[in-house]
């Protein structure tokens, strides 16, 4: 009796914005783009969100091992930064992680990526947020971070800065001025969608590739011609 062959296998990775707060759990723009994505492609792909409340990239290259390269994903959605550049009380005026860590704590997760065999990695800048021009200001430079690092790894970027439609502030956030409402998940569901999209077709063609290499007769050499 044949296995199945194994699906393909995509996971979200990041911090609230990702895992959702105070939403009811099908309105969160990674579960909205699931349901999007296998309702319209076969074979479905296994969609994951690895997601945690509160972590920052510290946090989440601690737990990278166990709650994502384990599981040999080939397509990460990875999302920090809000946590990163917020500044504790018992911080005592510096960010939770340091611009230049998180430059290299981004660096690392996609490196470590890689080295488990992730065909395509995403990296996400952060929405604005309505907590003080002193924080949208280092928001500004840690999703620059971002940018930077996306180009430099070669992984795909989404700006969510750059979208066709702009982030609403008043409308997309929740009370707290950080956290998505509803119509911040269908902000993100419905910016990200073409991208989401996109990426796991070049892993369905990536895949025909490898099958088509299996597939075709080892290349016969001639033989040297003796003198």
């Amino acid at each position: 009796m044949n296995r199945p062959e194994p699906r393909k296998r995509a996971i979200f990775f990041g911090d609230s914005i990702c895992h959702g707060q105070y939403v009811s759990v099908e309105r969160v723009f990674v579960a909205r783009l699931a349901a999007y994505h296998n309702g319209r492609v076969v074979p479905p792909v296994v969609v994951e969100n690895r997601s945690i409340n509160g972590n920052t990239t510290r946090q989440g290259l601690e737990r990278l091992s166990y709650d994502v390269t384990s599981h040999r994903p080939d397509f990460v959605y990875v999302q920090f930064g809000l946590n990163d550049c917020n500044i504790w009380q018992t911080d005592f005026g510096e960010p939770r992680v340091a611009l230049d860590a998180y430059r290299a704590n981004l660096t690392e997760i996609v490196k470590k990526l890689r080295a488990a065999g992730t065909r395509r990695v995403m990296l996400a800048t952060n929405h604005a947020c309505r907590l003080g021009d002193v924080y949208e200001e280092r928001l500004r430079a840690y999703n620059e971070v971002v940018r930077s690092v996306a180009a430099s790894v070669e992984a795909a970027l989404f700006d969510v800065r750059a979208a066709e439609e702009p982030f609403d502030p008043d409308v997309m956030l929740l009370a707290d001025g950080i956290h998505l409402s509803e119509d911040g998940h269908e902000f993100y569901f419905e910016a990200l969608r073409p991208s989401f999209m996109a990426e796991l077709a070049r892993l369905a063609d990536a895949k025909k590739e490898d099958d088509s290499r299996d597939a075709a007769p080892p290349a016969v050499g001639r033989s040297p011609v003796a003198p």
